[in-house]
């Protein structure tokens, strides 16, 4: 890609991002974001196939960023407290794209693609424990239980209804959380996480499930979080 297609590009997605702040992407037309990009229709369709693959294409790059900022993946099953830091100051990064992107329903897009792009990096270095059905939960309960946590507390995807159908950002205007307010949340989530581990334990061990396997997989996600 050359430098122009790569202006055109970026002109295409400035344009998307402050019309999807306006409204809902159901209610972009083509030719209202090639105008407000100053480009023609066909162009537009030399890098997109519609609305909606711009709007995938822009949340899986979103997705990335805000992954890429949880520097231990292992922590998640080690030191929760630890990985929910890494977690809610990736999401405060990224907070404005979070808003524009994910609002309403799309929610649960970003939360679930954290998720699985979390999982894919732990596949990488801890084969064994993804494959736990124990610490596979935790992982679940951390990434989604910590994200909605941090939606709530920091007021993100709080928007007020539109009549004509889109939901209009009220979230910037929320304040950010300030860090002890984070840090009061990340503790509450870590808090949680090991209360929920201590439970599964317990119903393993009455259940007669092989609890020894699980502290294995344990154990050797602590190694690798040391290692990082």
């Amino acid at each position: 890609m050359d430098l122009r297609e790569k202006k055109t590009r970026a002109s295409i997605r400035r344009a998307y991002l402050d019309l999807r702040a306006e409204k809902g992407a159901g209610r972009i037309t083509v030719r209202e974001l090639a105008d407000r990009a100053q480009v023609g229709k066909a162009t537009f369709y030399l890098h997109y196939r519609s609305i909606y693959d711009l709007s995938e294409a822009l949340q899986c790059e979103a997705i990335e960023m805000i992954v890429a900022g949880i520097e231990e993946p292992a922590a998640l099953l080690t030191a929760p407290d630890r990985a929910s830091w890494q977690l809610f100051s990736s999401f405060e990064k990224h907070r404005e794209l979070i808003d524009v992107l994910f609002r309403g329903e799309q929610a649960a897009v970003l939360s679930q693609g954290i998720e699985e792009a979390v999982r894919a990096r732990l596949e990488e270095i801890l084969p064994e424990a993804c494959n736990d059905p124990r610490l596979s939960a935790l992982v679940t309960f951390q990434v989604q239980g910590g994200f909605f946590a941090y939606r709530r507390c920091a007021g993100s995807g709080r928007g007020a209804a539109d009549p004509s159908g889109g939901d209009v950002i009220a979230a910037r205007r929320a304040p950010q959380l300030a860090r002890d307010e984070q840090q009061a949340v990340v503790t509450a989530i870590a808090d949680a996480v090991r209360a929920v581990g201590a439970l599964m334990e317990r119903v393993a061990v009455e259940k007669g499930l092989n609890v020894d396997a699980a502290s294995d997989a344990e154990r050797t996600a602590a190694s690798a979080g040391s290692r990082c």
